[in-house]
């Protein structure tokens, strides 16, 4: 026969004590990572106001770092730019076609329309 083994009071206080301290570590770095991901959330909206405010190109955002450094140089980089285009300075796009200083940025015309057997006027 074989005797089953039985636990003292003490020591199921003891397993049961190590199993909730386990749980209650794994429910934190959850609970964690979730604040974390909710703060990175909300930090992408305050943002995103900011830059909508300053006219900057908000889609540019996602494929941005959001620390400060990170928003400070591309601001920095992006006030070259008249954004209300979508371009740069100087840059306006007549016919589908892009042109700097009145002169098309394609020497040959529009490849679109020549690829359609369009003629200049339409």
């Amino acid at each position: 026969m074989s005797e089953e083994r039985t636990f003292t009071q003490q020591e199921l206080d003891q397993i049961l004590n190590e199993r909730l301290k386990r749980e209650r570590a794994k429910f934190q770095q959850e609970a964690d990572r979730r604040a974390a991901e909710l703060d990175k959330r909300e930090r992408m909206l305050d943002v995103k106001a900011e830059w909508q405010r300053k006219g900057l190109p908000v889609g540019l955002l996602d494929s941005l770092d959001l620390s400060e450094d990170s928003l400070a140089n591309a601001e920095a980089v992006l006030q070259g730019y008249e954004l209300k285009d979508g371009g740069p300075k100087g840059v306006a796009s007549r016919g589908g076609m892009p042109y700097i200083g009145g002169a098309p940025l394609f020497s040959q015309g529009d490849p679109m329309r020549q690829a359609f057997g369009l003629g200049k006027d339409g």
